[in-house]
Formats: structure tokens, C-alpha cells, sequence
């Protein structure tokens, strides 16, 4: 997509050669208000530097290993991905799902028991989808990249996991993201239906 010719403060993407690319991330102001999506957590300073920021190549970075006893476990929870507790969002960086928060014992998002992080099951926030990957290893680039984010309330702290796309003919078919990608294109189809009409009024 090409740059936007008066960008507002909080814009950014994701081209190295752009003075709103990664390199420049620490420049971006943060609002501290509910048009920053992180706000309900207490980000509201921009903590963006060269150093430690995405993207990473994790072909050098991080150096400690993870431990064997460190494995994470999924849990599915209550949420079916048609359902309104996932709320699908199509934003001109990425495709976001936003997990319902929770509200008492019943019903319980999709959750991860981080072993090594001092904390059993996490909720999950949301899930991103960029096309092609954020993140490389050894400089290649895949082409899409999934991430799951969560909130450790100890630490205070974000957590995010990476999953790497590779689309290749002979790859079996991902049924369960496959049902997502319908979601999201019935979700297109319905807002460019809305554009057509007011283009037509």
C-alpha cells in the first residue's frame, strides 16, 4: 500500500527504506487513549528502539536456548472462529482477530500454559496475521507469519508466539485456518457491499 500523503502520528509500516519503517518506530507518538489498542494494559509509552523491537532475524538473536521443560501447551477454549467473541478486523497492516475478554470462569478463550514464564494459563488477546512475514530466519522471509499475544499479569508484560507460513501445493490443507480466511473474506465481501452502496447514494 503506498504511504498515506498526510499520515496521522500513530502511523507506521513495515518498509525498511520508509521514514515510518522500523527504524524509525521510536519516532511514532503512542495515544494514551482507547484509540491505542494496547492502552487497557498500561502501554502507553512507545517502548520501540532498533535494538530490541520485531522484526527480528532469529537467525542470530535470541542466543539463550529454551529449555526442554519450558514447552508451552495450547488450549483450545470455548471460542468457535465464527463466533461474535472473535472479532474479526481487517486493518491496513495486518488481519486481527480480538478475543472477547474474559468475564468469570465460563466461557474461557483460547488459552497457552506457559511452563518457564512463573505463570500457568494465559488468556489470549488477539491474533495477527501478516502477509508476508514480520520476522525472518537466516534473512528469509516466509510468506505469512501468525502471532498470538498475550498479557502476563506478574510481570506486566506482553507475550507474543510466531508461527511461520510456508504455502507450498504439496503442504497439507490447514483446515482450521482455512475456516478463518473465510471469515475474513466474508467480511470484505461485506464491507466492499457497503462502499458499493454509498458510492451509489
Amino acid at each position: 500500500h503506498p504511504e498515506p500523503q498526510k499520515p496521522n502520528p500513530t502511523y507506521f509500516n513495515y518498509n525498511p527504506a520508509s521514514i515510518h519503517g522500523p527504524n524509525h518506530w521510536g519516532n511514532i507518538t503512542v495515544l494514551n487513549s482507547t484509540d491505542n489498542y494496547w492502552h487497557e494494559f498500561g502501554f502507553v509509552e512507545n517502548r520501540c528502539n532498533a535494538q530490541d523491537q520485531s522484526p527480528i532475524d532469529v537467525c542470530t538473536k535470541p542466543t539463550r536456548d529454551c529449555k526442554e521443560h519450558h514447552e508451552f501447551r495450547t488450549r483450545r477454549g470455548d471460542y468457535n472462529v465464527d463466533s461474535e467473541l472473535m472479532e474479526k478486523q481487517i486493518l491496513h497492516n495486518k488481519l486481527r482477530v480480538v478475543m472477547a475478554r474474559r468475564i468469570g470462569e465460563e466461557p474461557d478463550p483460547p488459552q497457552v500454559d506457559f511452563a518457564g514464564i512463573g505463570s500457568k494459563k494465559l488468556d489470549m488477546l488477539n491474533i495477527d496475521i501478516k502477509l508476508k512475514s514480520e520476522h525472518t530466519i537466516c534473512g528469509r522471509r516466509f510468506d505469512g507469519e501468525m502471532q498470538y499475544y498475550f498479557f502476563h499479569p506478574v510481570r506486566q508484560a506482553l507475550i507474543a508466539i510466531a508461527w511461520l507460513f510456508e504455502a507450498q501445493p504439496e503442504n497439507p490443507e490447514n483446515e482450521h485456518l482455512q475456516l478463518l480466511i473465510e471469515e475474513f473474506q466474508n467480511l470484505y465481501d461485506e464491507n466492499s457491499k457497503l462502499c458499493s452502496e454509498n458510492e451509489n447514494t
